[in-house]
């Protein structure tokens, strides 16, 4: 759910970042001081290397009308649980990333979650990640160097083979 503030917050700081073409709300970052805006390499250095830095929700994101007119648009059909991510990656290889603070909004769990750990779409979604974040890492555009990019895959890799049996639901 989205706090009375948020879309007004968020406005503000995407106004004055002109170059950022994507805001996001922070996830865990506490020690830095907001907002950041991080260039294309750093946004995939921080999300694909060091951590988690563009993996938020929908809702703590906006996208600027010509960053989102430039990359085209979401992928739904291919990708429905997680064209997000696809959209987030698109905009960051071609425009910086806005990194506001956290508290701007909140993610509600709940029984009817589209996505989940028990719900039959995770599976897809999880798999759907890893093709985006291949897609993306692959494209002759990414802007991290070779190595980097070589590391990234290789980490995505281990991550989805350490992945508990319990954590991935069967349907009969």
């Amino acid at each position: 759910a989205v706090y009375p503030h948020c879309l007004e917050v968020m406005t503000y700081m995407m106004e004055r970042h002109p170059k950022a073409g994507i805001l996001l709300c922070a996830t865990s970052e506490l020690d830095l001081f907001y907002p950041i805006e991080l260039s294309s390499k750093e946004a995939y250095q921080r999300s694909f290397i060091h951590g988690k830095v563009m993996s938020n929700s929908p809702l703590t994101s906006m996208y600027k009308r010509e960053a989102f007119e430039k990359v085209g648009s979401f992928r739904g059909d291919k990708y429905p649980l997680c064209s997000d991510w696809d959209m987030v990656l698109k905009i960051a290889r071609n425009f910086s990333v806005l990194i506001v603070p956290t508290g701007l909004c909140f993610y509600r769990v709940h029984q009817g979650q589209v996505i989940s750990s028990t719900s039959d779409r995770y599976l897809r979604h999880f798999t759907d990640v890893i093709i985006i974040s291949f897609e993306a890492l692959c494209h002759p555009d990414c802007p991290l160097p070779e190595n980097e990019k070589r590391y990234a895959i290789a980490k995505i890799l281990r991550g989805a083979v350490k992945i508990p049996r319990t954590e991935i639901p069967y349907t009969n």
